[in-house]
Formats: C-alpha cells, sequence, structure tokens
C-alpha cells in the first residue's frame, strides 16, 4: 500500500496521473530480457491507464497479476510475452485476474495486442504436465472488456471465465479478439454471468482435450452459466469441437443455464457443436436452454452436431435458421445425432430443429438415434428439416411422431429396468474363493473413462494385484499419476486410502496391507494410455451400483464376465456401442446356455433380460448362481469398447468366477 500512495504522489508531481493518453509502461523502466517486475510494478502502482508502448522488442516476463479499475492499452502490435524456460508451475498463467473489477484489456491499431506463450516447450520435459497456463485467467471478475487482442499458444486455454472463491464472473466482453493455437481451448467457459463474445475467432486448439474452440464446462453445480452469449464468432480447424458443450457437473437445482449463439460459424473442427447436458446421472440434469440462431457449421471431420445426454425436463435445445455442412464428407457418420446419457436418464428430449438444413457430402441417412435408454418416446422433438443430397436434390423432413417413432426405438416396451442394488452389508457378503490369497489370471479387459475396480477383503493382511499400461493408440509415453485405493467404510466408518506407484508397460505388483474386513474401490490412472489388471488374488470386479461403465476389450480379445443372482430376484443386464463400438454380446445362465446373443452393430443396442424369463426359466433357478456375458467380435468391425450394466441384483461384475462373493440369503 506504501508502494502504491508513493506512486500516487510521484504521477501526480509529475503531472501524469490522470492523462487522457494514459502512463506508459516503459516510464517505469524497460528490460529486454525480463521486465516482470517492472510490469508488475506498473500494475501495483494505480494508474488508472498503463500503455504497453512500443519498445525494440516484446515485453518478456514471467506471471503477472491484474489489479482492478485499470485499463491495460497495447500499442499495435506489442506483445506480452512469457519468458522462456519459466512457467514451471502447473498454474502459471501469463496474466492472472481474480476478483479484480473495472478492468480494461484493449489493443490499439490493426494489428492489436498479443499474450504469447511457449506451448511447444510446456508440452515435453522438463515441464510438468498441465492443461492450466492459460495466457488470461478471468475468475470471480465483475465488469471486464477484453477487446482487439490476440492470446497465443498457451499451455491451456487462451482465456478461460470462471468462479473464484464462489464468486461468479460477471458483466465480461470479449470483443475483436483471437484464440489461436492453444493447448486445450480458445476459451473456456467454466462460469460467469451476462457474458459477451463477440467478432472473435477460435482457432487451431491442438494439445490435450477437449481440444475446443470455445468449452462451456462448469466444474461445480453452483457454478452458472447465465446469459451468455455469443455473436459472430468464428470457431476453425479445432482439434476438438468448434462449440463444446459439458453440463454433467451441473445439476437439477443448479441456476438454468442461458446460452444464446447468434450468427455463428464452425469451420474444419472434429465435430461442428457437441452438447452434453449429462452423461454421469440417470437422474437431476440441469435445467435451462442453448439456442443457435442462424448459424452454419461447416466442413466437420466427423460429424456436424452431435447432443447427448439431454432427457425429457432437461435443458432446452433450440436450432433456428441453422445450416450444417459437408460434415465427414466421404463417410457414412449422420449429419447430427442424439444420444441419450446413461440408460436409465430417459430418451433424449426437448430439441427443437426450426428450418435446418443439411447440405450432404455423400449420400447416408443425416440423422441417427445413437446411445438410446429405457423409457417412453420422446414428446418434446419437433422442428422442420430440409436435406439437400449431393446431387441438389431436397428432400423435406417433419419431425412428427412418426419420423420419432422411426427414429427413436423404444427398448423393454418403454418401461425402466430394475432399480439399482446398492452394496450389502459387510456382514452379509460370503465370499468364494478357490485358490484363497493366490493371484489368479483375469480376463483381457479395460475400464474406460473413469468409474473403478470393486475388491472384497474377506480379513485384513495383504492384497496383491498385477497391473499394466497398453498404448492403444501408439506413441504414448506411461501415465506416472499413482494408483488409488479406496476403503469403503459402511455408514460411520472412517475412510483409508492408499496411493500406489503404477506400474508401466511391462507387469508389475500393486499391494497394500487392508486394515479391515470390507469393499475396497481401486482406481487405476486416466489419460494417455489404457490400464489393465491382470491379475488379483481377491474379488474383484467392476462397481455398477450408481452406473454403468466402459470396458474395451485388450486387442479385441474376447472378454467374459460373471455376476451373481440371489434366489427369486430380478434383473437387468444390458451392453451398447456406438457408431465405432461394434460387437457381439451374449448371456448365457448358470448352466452355461445362451439365453440371448445379439450382433450389437446399430448406434445402440441394449440387451434386455429381466426377469422372468418364462415360467420355466423362473421355476428351475432357485438357488443363488452365477450368470456370465460375453462379448467378442460382431459380424462387422469393430469391437472395442461397451457400455456394461446391471442392476435388480448386486452391481459388481466379477473379472474371474475364481473369486467371487454373494449375498447372505436372509
Amino acid at each position: 500500500m506504501m508502494r502504491r500512495a508513493l506512486s500516487a504522489v510521484l504521477f501526480a508531481a509529475c503531472g501524469l496521473w490522470g492523462r487522457a493518453d494514459g502512463v506508459k509502461v516503459s516510464s517505469f523502466g524497460f528490460n529486454a530480457e525480463d521486465a516482470t517486475e517492472i510490469i508488475q510494478r506498473a500494475l501495483d502502482s494505480g494508474a488508472p491507464k498503463l500503455v504497453f508502448d512500443r519498445q525494440a522488442g516484446p515485453w518478456i516476463t514471467r506471471p503477472l497479476v491484474a489489479r482492478s479499475n485499470q485499463e491495460l492499452v497495447f500499442e499495435d502490435g506489442v506483445e506480452l510475452l512469457a519468458k522462456k524456460g519459466e512457467f514451471h508451475g502447473i498454474r502459471d498463467y501469463l496474466l492472472r485476474c481474480e476478483g479484480v473489477s473495472n478492468l480494461v484489456i484493449r489493443g490499439l491499431g490493426p494489428r492489436g495486442g498479443t499474450f504469447r506463450m511457449h506451448k511447444r516447450d510446456y508440452q515435453k520435459p522438463p515441464y510438468a504436465r498441465s492443461e492450466w497456463r492459460y495466457t488470461l485467467r478471468l475468475c470471480g471478475v465483475e465488469n471486464v472488456v477484453v477487446e482487439n487482442m490476440h492470446f497465443v499458444s498457451s499451455g491451456g486455454d487462451g482465456i478461460v471465465i470462471g468462479a473464484w472463491k464462489g464468486k461468479s464472473a460477471k458483466n465480461v466482453v470479449i470483443r475483436n479478439c483471437v484464440c489461436d493455437g492453444n493447448h486445450r481451448q480458445g476459451i473456456s467457459l467454466c462460469g460467469g454471468e451476462d457474458i459477451l463474445i463477440e467478432n472473435t475467432v477460435l482457432s487451431n486448439t491442438c494439445g490435450t482435450p477437449p481440444q475446443a474452440g470455445i468449452d462451456f464446462e462448469p466444474d461445480h453445480p453452483n457454478e452458472k452459466l447465465a446469459r451468455i452469449t455469443l455473436r459472430n464468432v468464428l470457431s476453425k480447424n479445432n482439434a476438438g469441437s468448434g462449440f463444446d458443450f459439458y453440463f454433467a457437473n451441473m445439476r437439477d437445482w443448479s441456476e438454468p443455464v442461458s446460452i444464446t449463439l447468434e450468427n455463428c460459424r464452425a469451420e474444419g473442427n472434429r465435430t461442428s457443436v457437441s452438447l452434453t447436458a449429462d452423461n454421469k446421472h440417470d437422474a437431476g440434469v440441469v435445467k435451462g436452454r442453448v439456442a443457435f440462431v442462424n448459424s452454419v457449421f461447416a466442413d466437420a471431420r466427423n460429424r456436424g452436431v452431435n447432443l447427448c445426454g439431454i432427457p425429457s425436463g432437461a435443458v432446452d435445445v433450440r436450432f433456428s435458421d441453422c445450416v450444417i455442412s459437408n460434415a465427414a464428407p466421404g463417410a457414412v457418420t449422420p449429419d447430427m445425432s442424439f444420444a441419450a446419457g446413461t440408460p436409465r436418464q430417459g430418451m433424449p428430449d426437448g430439441v427443437t430443429l426450426k428450418n435446418l438444413t443439411v447440405y450432404q457430402p455423400t449420400n447416408r441417412p443425416w440423422f441417427a438415434c445413437g446411445r438410446s435408454a429405457f423409457g417412453p418416446a420422446p414428446r418434446e422433438i419437433a422442428g422442420d428439416v430440409t436435406v439437400v443430397a449431393p446431387d441438389g436434390a431436397r428432400t423435406q423432413v417433419a419431425l412428427d411422431a412418426a419420423w420419432i417413432a422411426t427414429n427413436f426405438p423404444v427398448i423393454n416396451g418403454g418401461r425402466m429396468p430394475a432399480p439399482r442394488v446398492p452394496l450389502p452389508a459387510v456382514r452379509d457378503v460370503v465370499v468364494h474363493d478357490e485358490h484363497p490369497g493366490e493371484l489368479v489370471d483375469l480376463p483381457p479387459v479395460s475400464l474406460i473413462n473413469g468409474g473403478h475396480y470393486l475388491l472384497f477383503v474377506s480379513q485384513p493382511g495383504p492384497v496383491r494385484l498385477v497391473a499394466r499400461q497398453i498404448d492403444a493408440v501408439g506413441n504414448r509415453p506411461a501415465n506416472e499419476k499413482p494408483t488409488i485405493v479406496r476403503y469403503l467404510p459402511e455408514k460411520g466408518g472412517k475412510r483409508r486410502t492408499w496411493k500406489l506407484p503404477t506400474p508401466g508397460f511391462t507387469p508389475g505388483e500393486l499391494t497394500f496391507t487392508a486394515h479391515a474386513a470390507g469393499f475396497y474401490a481401486l482406481e487405476l490412472p486416466r489419460g494417455g494410455t489404457r490400464q489393465q489388471l491382470l491379475k488379483s488374488s481377491v474379488p474383484v470386479g467392476l462397481d455398477v451400483t450408481e452406473s454403468d461403465r466402459i470396458i474395451a476389450g485388450v486387442k479385441r480379445a474376447p472378454v467374459s464376465l460373471w455376476f451373481d443372482v440371489p434366489p427369486g430376484a430380478a434383473f437387468t443386464c444390458g451392453a451398447s456401442g456406438s457408431d465405432y463400438y461394434r460387437f457381439k454380446a451374449s448371456l448365457a445362465n448358470p448352466s452355461g446356455e445362451t439365453v440371448v446373443s445379439k450382433d450389437v452393430v446399430s448406434d445402440s443396442f441394449w440387451i434386455d433380460i429381466s426377469a422372468p424369463l418364462g415360467e420355466a426359466a423362473s421355476r428351475r433357478f432357485t438357488n443363488t448362481s452365477l450368470w456370465r456375458i460375453d462379448f467378442s467380435k460382431a459380424r462387422e468391425p469393430h469391437y472395442d469398447w461397451m457400455w456394461v450394466d446391471l442392476s435388480g441384483v448386486p452391481g459388481c461384475l466379477f473379472l474371474t468366477r475364481e473369486k467371487t462373493w454373494s449375498v447372505r440369503p436372509r
């Protein structure tokens, strides 16, 4: 405070304070190799207007912190450049703006100003992996304008807008800006109110997913996306989606989202628009509205528009006077798809396509219902679509009841499956172990995109596992994050956690000492490589007590999973795929007889084995017994990922029948 007051006195004495043309940062000095201290002193000075004036080279700096009530002006072509060899902290930002208010960052002239970092440096040692080295962080800010600026080559996002210490970003304008060549996103909008982004280009994002032009993705359910407008925004040539929306961390009690895109355009992205309201929860999906008005989605490498996890009563999505053009040229991929977020969530619903025009590069279905769901057919899908074939022929499509009935197949007669069954009390668990304390082989399967394995330990003592990593894509380094083991105590119990070194591509042991009998969650690290459990000394399975899980066969080898059915239980066992993940699924009863076998080769298919299976079957299977579900190659490629689910019986899909558990009859 004393330094700031002294600066004010000096400025007043020199007649500089309050000058219309502002105070030049160079009046505090200039250092061509490292101007950090000079720039920060200028920011701390309290000068209402600071001008980054042209020097012989850029203003080179380490991380900086912004202050409130300031205008930062960049003369035409002036750069704020990250110092080479710095920014080793995984959350080192070029300019940190947290909790500040009344801030303007403005570039002058045709070239404007530039914030530039060194993305390629940060993507390899000696830098620690990070997706958070932003050029500009605007969190918990209020009344901020950023215009005529470039944000280039960050180690994370060009710009991130979000909350800070529970305070949402409010009244933020991003205008006439370019976010180019950033590592994670051009812009991440994690939370904000009254945000306007206009006349802005978001391009060439590539580094770590989602790799979008802009990503709307709150981290917590109490964060907001309220009154957000994008106008005349171009999102092009991004490795991910042009416009990415992911609301799964929000809930139905969150403030409803309200986002409008007007006169926007996506060009040459993987997908033009990807919107997922919720792919985690069966219920409680966030509400609100996302509207696309007079916008064009062109030249997507994969799909024009993909909507996921939008059940009835959740977010309304509306496209008005929009165009999808030349999506996935040469592929059979549909131009647009809807998909359920979870099988129990309900069919996609609440979507309006008003005067949508689809220009197809090849003759194919323009629409597909991706992953399907239990429950009745959608009731709130409406609109009119014009599909233009490669030869110019036009087909008018009305999204009426007949179209819905054809494109949204109802499974299980529209009924919901049996409810999920939580983990039993430890005292009710009976272990069936053919080789107590010994390691047994597990099938070649990997757990994909989260979730955990479930271990049951019958008594305190050592637990041994063998695991390895698999580079399914190629040229990916081994994941060095630890493997996490969590004790799942019963009500009132104390949680415990172990962090174990994760084996690399060569099989290695994971060992910990269980302090009590009970259930333990095993969480192998995510990202880059696939993780495979090879052996276990205790019963182990996939935990599907709360949600379905995605698994993958290793080298497309057959996979078998087992589950226990208590006497007289009604159950539902399911599996589904997607466009690229096609497989054969078979369900066998305890006698080894195949009850159902299906090639899952359409966009989505669910194997519904809800009891009763017929009077004869109901009378025949009266004892606790193991059922088996097998996955193998279908008649059409390719066999890889499968969504698996189980309800009505204890939610554990065992990896081997040699080590299982069941619930003690009462």
